[in-house]
């Protein structure tokens, strides 16, 4: 018994002796591998918190620079426009346009043009689906806005961007809510005159999806939150605390009342991560200022770069949120195994040895992850820069290739191709390869959905492994080697628009995470493939749109041809009479005619249209017509004046009306019957001397259809060598520098001294041009000298 009892107590007395350094050492190992797996998991969520907020801001740059540039380019498209479209079609043109545009770019709810009075003069809405045209009843005024009264006192090329706030209808929030981030630049038409705001509502709910696609994949207690630069909730709080500045009662729904330490660190740095008493934040910010700075190193389809007004210079904050309680859960799983490990003292050295090898191993994953993650996004960041270039498609997908086959895990072979679909058939047609057999360019030019792995992707949208050359993989040759295939989907907007097809060495293990970092890439290509199909078919608008403008300069040549053989007449007396006429276009909207009655009376009719040009120009035909018919057949003048007016009223479209004055001179009995209907003062000049002025006393021609009171015209008695002066006011309505119009007492001097040294009325242009602001003629110039 002593002897049993004296060997047990050897046997534990070496046990200890023994064990007690192991368990030293053992308990020592497993601290010190508490220590590191603890370490190991707060930095394995830091790089996966960092890389959510990185990928998001990344994301969120495309985003925002590809909304400026949609910007730009329906801005320049609407000063084409005005050029290129006749005022008729303008509206409908726009109209089209809008629609044509919120058809393929599905992430706005609204293209709208707002009137300077504030008053939307087009809308196209987004709903269901479709593009629809608002009814012009429906359009509401905007005046009162807060972005609508930034944006119109904005300079040219210049963009104001709203805050990230919710849809307001009829001065209602719209349910269901309807996130909204607004745009607008000043518009302006082909002659530099502010003709409105552009306005585009985007939909603020693509952004805010990916944050909860975020948030839907994080674990162990974390939120993804989205906050406006006030602190309030846009997405990461409760539905019913979200978007508080829109509500009266959600003043107090804001993060810096439930995390104060926290809002207070933010306001210190751009972006980073710490930690708090209530938990781990990794933050960064989402500043529209250094998008657009971004956007201005950049060539876009408008030759000036548009520049953020300095009137909103917002900021957005994205950060992952992990409660302390979350980092002790986590912590706390760590610890609990590590004591498993430890109360299994029979297997200490076994466990111990095998935690060992867990953690390098996991550590060696976890370095290998970073490697393929950090590889991956200088992948997607080459494309993306590349994309922003004018290089074709085909180009820019070569590239992609080239540097998509340098990632480490597919060097082996560096070996793969880029499909696209075809449009309206199920086939796949190869664009680009690289290191390809030569019977593959042949037989996989054109694919068919569901043939070889590459068909199979396509058929089912799905990613397609395989480590070998199995049964699914159809397309053969004499001298193929064993390899594998990731064959993965470009979708877009879930829509199939292509294939990305790489090659693996054989027996290639498939890993869940090569696979997501594939599709981050995929994504990247999708948006390249997007942009050029777009910028692709903005260039053939453009090319249709300079089509229909040649073609409406043919036109328009061709009808002006035919109104001046209209208008020119052979009955025009010029005896007696001096006149000096500039038309801005070939089609005046002036009118001068001149000629006898059958008893010697000499009738002088001078007319000015509303406007210059063509639609100015179209009823000077009828009005020569009616004076020259009715002067020869010995009607007085009222009577021609009349009838002028009746038929004008008549055909006339609204808005269109002739100023005018008749001069009815019996230059035997010395007698001036003048009708003035809206031109300037009618000056009589006597012995070089301003003797009389006649000033307008009746509406202008072709406005009501009445007749013309015989009480409005003014007789007066001439003298021989008196001189008669009529003018439009494209004469006297130029503006020099100060804004102050030429005007007559510019124009009386002027007129004294051509009577005094006979000078010819080409010094009255001279003294215009030189006196008017701009080189350009803003109006009909007309003015015509009556001898007595």
């Amino acid at each position: 018994m002593r002897s049993n009892s004296h060997t047990f107590q050897n046997q534990l007395i070496s046990f200890t002796l023994f064990f007690l350094p192991l368990f030293v050492l053992l308990s020592s190992a497993m601290w010190v591998m508490g220590r590191i797996e603890i370490d190991h998991y707060r930095h394995k969520i830091q790089v996966q918190d960092k890389a959510i907020v990185d990928s998001q801001k990344r994301l969120a740059d495309i985003l925002f620079q590809q909304v400026l540039s949609d910007l730009d380019i329906l801005a320049q498209g609407i000063t084409h426009a005005s050029e290129m479209v006749s005022e008729v079609h303008y509206s409908q043109f726009l109209k089209q346009t809008f629609h044509t545009f919120l058809s393929e770019k599905k992430y706005y709810d609204q293209a709208r043009i707002i009137a300077p009075n504030g008053m939307e003069v087009i809308r196209v809405d987004f709903r269901n689906g479709l593009p629809v045209i608002q009814d012009p009843k429906l359009l509401q005024d905007k005046s009162k806005r807060y972005y609508f009264r930034n944006a119109i006192r904005l300079a040219p090329n210049e963009v104001y961007i709203s805050p990230l706030d919710l849809s307001i209808e009829h001065g209602k929030i719209e349910h269901p809510l309807k996130p909204a981030l607004r745009l607008a630049t000043p518009v302006f038409d082909y002659h530099a005159k502010k003709i409105g705001v552009l306005v585009l509502n985007f939909l603020a709910q693509n952004l805010l999806d990916t944050t909860r696609q975020h948030s839907f994949k994080r674990s162990e207690g974390s939120k993804v939150m989205l906050l406006n630069s006030d602190g309030y909730w846009l997405h990461g709080a409760s539905n019913q605390q979200n978007w508080g500045f829109m509500f009266p009662h959600g003043a107090s729904w804001r993060f810096q009342n439930k995390y104060p330490q926290a809002w207070k660190l933010f306001s210190d740095q751009s972006q980073g991560q710490f930690e708090t008493n209530q938990g781990a934040f990794t933050h960064i910010n989402l500043d529209f200022p250094e998008i657009s700075k971004k956007l201005a190193t950049h060539n876009f389809i408008n030759p000036y770069s548009s520049r953020l007004s300095s009137s909103y210079l917002d900021r957005l904050i994205l950060l992952v949120y992990r409660p302390k309680s979350a980092l002790s859960y986590g912590e706390r799983n760590t610890i609990d195994r590590l004591i498993q490990l430890y109360m299994l003292a029979t297997a200490i050295l076994v466990l111990g040895g095998w935690g060992f090898m867990r953690l390098r191993i996991s550590r060696q994953q976890a370095f290998e992850n970073r490697e393929k993650l950090h590889a991956a996004q200088v992948v997607v960041d080459l494309i993306l820069k590349k994309a922003l270039q004018d290089d074709p498609l085909v180009d820019q997908l070569k590239h992609a290739l080239e540097n998509i086959l340098t990632l480490s895990w597919l060097s082996d072979h560096s070996r793969g191709a880029i499909f696209l679909v075809e449009e309206g058939r199920d086939e796949l047609v190869m664009v680009v390869e690289q290191g390809l057999h030569k019977t593959l360019l042949t037989e996989c030019a054109r694919l068919p959905y569901g043939k070889c792995l590459c068909g199979l992707a396509a058929q089912t949208s799905e990613v397609i492994f395989a480590n070998c050359l199995d049964q699914r993989h159809s397309v053969r040759y004499d001298e193929i080697q064993p390899h594998g295939h990731y064959c993965l989907p470009i979708l877009s907007n879930q829509k199939l628009i292509g294939i990305l097809t790489l090659y693996l060495v054989d027996g290639h293990v498939q890993d869940a995470s090569e696979e997501e970092l594939l599709q981050t890439v995929t994504k990247a290509l999708a948006s390249v493939i997007e942009r050029k199909w777009t910028d692709e078919q903005l260039a053939i608008a453009l090319r249709e749109i300079k089509s229909h403008r040649d073609k409406l300069q043919f036109e328009r040549s061709f009808i002006e041809n035919i109104l001046i053989k209209i208008r020119s007449s052979d009955q025009f007396e010029p005896f007696g009479i001096r006149y000096l006429m500039a038309p801005v276009e070939k089609t005046a909207g002036d009118l001068l005619l001149s000629a006898r009655r059958p008893d010697g009376v000499r009738h002088i009719f001078l007319g000015d249209f509303t406007g210059h040009g063509l639609p100015s120009a179209i009823g000077a035909p009828t009005v020569s017509d009616i004076f020259y018919s009715m002067t020869d057949k010995g009607f007085p003048a009222e009577a021609i004046v009349n009838e002028i007016n009746q038929k004008l009223t008549l055909k006339l479209p609204t808005g269109i009306y002739l100023t005018a004055c008749f001069l009815e001179l019996d230059s035997i009995n010395h007698k001036l019957t003048v009708w003035n209907a809206g031109l300037p003062e009618i000056l009589i000049f006597r012995n070089g001397q301003r003797h009389h002025t006649i000033e307008s006393e009746n509406l202008p021609l072709g406005i009501l259809d009445t007749p013309i009171e015989s009480s409005s015209k003014r007789l007066i008695t001439t003298q021989p060598g008196d001189h008669i002066y009529a003018f439009t006011d494209g004469v006297t309505e130029p503006h020099g520098h100060n804004l102050e119009m030429f005007g007559l007492e510019r124009l009386e001097p002027l007129l004294e001294e051509i009577i005094s040294n006979e000078s010819s009325l080409e010094i009255i242009l001279s003294e215009i041009q030189d006196y008017q602001v701009t080189d350009e003629q803003a109006d009909d110039i007309t003015l015509v000298e009556v001898h007595c």
